[in-house]
């Protein structure tokens, strides 16, 4: 992947007049809306996103069969289909295209189109987005024209959200087909969709591609003028500022009329300054420590004493080690301090903004003296270990790790640097502290790949023979929570998202119900046991519940602050106001609604790195 370069930059917007203007008559000037983000761009089209700043961007370019709706409670509305999919046994699911939808090639959007889209979705040389979840319930052969040219998609099994299945993003045939047939016929080249000048990325949204300036990070999209219908805003600019004190002077400027949440910028961050607004929605998301199971310490526990002196102890000494690295993470410090408020702490990966979200687990509270003792009940004696200068952290350790956390976040930059701090004071030593970009993570972890494998999927080995020992991440993940494709054995990279090499059967049979209950109230039940299974034996380490605060410029208008936290906004409603504006720039539903609107809304499943 491409190394980019952080710079910080001050995007002066260009206004101009458009065509011919007759005397007496203004100009009009050119809608552009601006767009702070604090990631780098490293993936260029569908095909390869999985980071929430890409997906920023490509939500205003693809279009799918269905969408989201502020007006409709932020449930799924029809888009290029003409009316919502209909079916009669809850798996084959009818509709037709709407007569005036078109790719921004001006071709109009065909069933071929569909279907050809569906098979790519599932198609893992491709890897799309979502591939993991999408595999389990499509087909190549899911989606066919009937004969009075409408689509019926059938889903293998009945599905609780099925919406998420059938808003697959929909793509020319006639732009992809051949390099498809290409790639499936073994030319790895072909597979490849994600060139950097955005040419990959087109369909069928309210915006396509103008530019992409990898060096400076800028992603500049413009109106796509063969949309069915009408798009206020003229041009999209999308900029990585690294720093919130970047983007927030462009605010305070007019340079930018939306700053990103996940600057995480505190409730006070915008005080004092003019003609800004903001708003706080409950963020469907969380942040973790994600463990390598491979660790003879603290994934199978081989290493450790007891499990060396008895391999059938392993097991608990490794989660009894796991549950020290735990209580050594200070999560009510993470929350209050480095997210200045804008968080609780997690005992699970499911948001607590989601549907069957349990209230009742509790996070491990930091205790540094429990921590202890659990590495005593894995069998290690901290009288064998140095302490020379009385500070609780020892010189040396059981073993040691390298610890490895994105350089793209402010706050998880501080509670990545606590937490290897604190892991000395439990004698586990920390080899190195890799604050890096995402360049550097993703070949070592949800993008490794091994040559010399004989699978489609492998484990992914430790820090120094090229994989991770842990990684810091946050998961958006949608206005729901479906943890399909993380836990499962079935779903090692790279085709699958299990790359923490973590195997549990029981927790994979219960995620596996869970996904396919169709009544809610045994789906919640089903939620409640995955999260107990995840807080009980800690695949992960849960560390926060983020929330979300936007800050926008108050001559924004159209803009819905929970679709833009969960990547799936309304673009084409989006504008900028041409004088100040005295009210809010989007529906003001507030932070309570954003939190308990998730309870009537169906829900996507890709979720995004953040």
């Amino acid at each position: 992947m491409k190394t980019l370069k952080f710079s910080l930059v001050l995007l002066v917007l260009a206004v101009s007049a458009l065509g011919f203007t007759p005397a007496g008559v203004a100009a009009q000037e050119e809608v552009v809306v601006s767009y702070a983000l604090p990631y780098e761009f490293t993936e260029y089209s569908v095909y390869t996103q999985d980071s929430y700043a890409t997906a920023q961007w490509t939500s205003a370019i693809y279009a799918g069969v269905v969408k989201r709706s502020a007006e409709a409670d932020r449930d799924y509305v029809a888009d290029l289909a003409a009316a919502l999919p209909t079916t009669s046994d809850g798996k084959a699911w009818t509709f037709s295209i709407r007569d005036d939808a078109k790719f921004s090639s001006g071709n109009p959007v065909t069933a071929d189109d569909v279907i050809f889209s569906f098979k790519v979705a599932v198609t893992p040389a491709i890897n799309l987005a979502g591939y993991a979840s999408a595999s389990l319930f499509l087909t190549n052969e899911s989606a066919v024209k009937n004969s009075d040219g409408s689509v019926t998609v059938t889903l293998t099994q009945e599905y609780a959200f099925p919406m998420s299945m059938i808003g697959q993003p929909i793509i020319e045939k006639a732009v992809f087909g051949a390099r498809y047939d290409d790639c499936i016929a073994g030319n790895a080249d072909a597979c490849n969709w994600d060139a950097n000048d955005g040419s990959d990325a087109v369909s069928a949204g309210p915006f396509m591609m103008d530019s992409i300036d990898p060096t400076n990070n800028v992603v500049t999209l413009k109106k796509n003028p063969n949309y069915y219908g009408p798009v206020k805003a003229d041009k999209l600019v999308y900029t990585q500022y690294s720093e919130f004190a970047g983007a927030k002077s462009a605010l305070a400027a007019g340079d930018v009329h939306i700053v990103d949440a996940q600057y995480f910028a505190g409730l006070s961050g915008y005080e004092g300054l003019d003609n800004v607004v903001t708003e706080k929605v409950g963020d469907p998301a969380h942040q973790e420590i994600s463990l390598n199971h491979q660790s003879p310490y603290y994934g199978t526990g081989l290493e450790t004493p007891k499990g060396k002196a008895n391999a059938a102890d392993a097991p608990a000494a490794a989660l009894a080690v796991r549950r020290a690295m735990s209580a050594v993470a200070n999560r009510e410090l993470y929350s209050s301090q480095f997210l200045e408020g804008l968080g609780s702490p997690a005992a699970s990966t499911m948001p607590s903004a989601a549907i069957g979200w349990d209230s009742t687990l509790k996070a491990d509270t930091y205790d540094v003296e429990r921590a202890k003792s659990l590495m005593e009940d894995a069998g290690y004696d901290f009288s064998t270990l140095t302490d020379s200068d009385g500070d609780g952290k020892y010189e040396d350790f059981f073993f040691s790790i390298t610890v490895l956390a994105p350089n793209t976040n402010a706050a998880r930059n501080k509670w990545s640097d606590h937490w290897q701090q604190e892991l000395p004071k439990i004698g586990i030593g920390v080899n190195s502290y890799e604050n890096v970009g995402w360049d550097v993570i993703v070949p070592r972890t949800f993008g490794y790949e091994d040559e010399n494998a004989t699978t489609s999927q492998y484990p992914v080995p430790l820090w120094d023979d090229g994989g991770y020992d842990v990684l810091f991440v946050g998961y958006g993940w949608g206005l729901d929570w479906d943890p399909t494709g993380l836990y499962e054995e079935s779903s090692f990279v790279p085709t699958g998202g299990n790359f923490y090499n973590y195997v549990n059967s029981t927790t994979e049979a219960v995620i596996s119900k869970y996904i396919t209950e169709t009544d809610v109230v045994q789906r919640n039940a089903y939620a409640k046991q995955i999260q107990k299974a995840i807080h009980d034996d800690l695949p992960v380490i849960p560390l926060v519940y983020p929330e979300s605060l936007w800050g926008f410029s108050d001559k924004l208008q159209g803009m819905d602050a929970l679709l833009l936290s969960v990547s799936a906004p309304e673009w084409d409603l989006v504008t900028v106001a041409s004088g100040s504006s005295s009210g809010l720039p989007f529906p003001t539903l507030g932070f309570l609604f954003g939190l308990i609107a998730t309870a009537f809304v169906a829900v996507p499943i890709v979720r995004r790195r953040k």
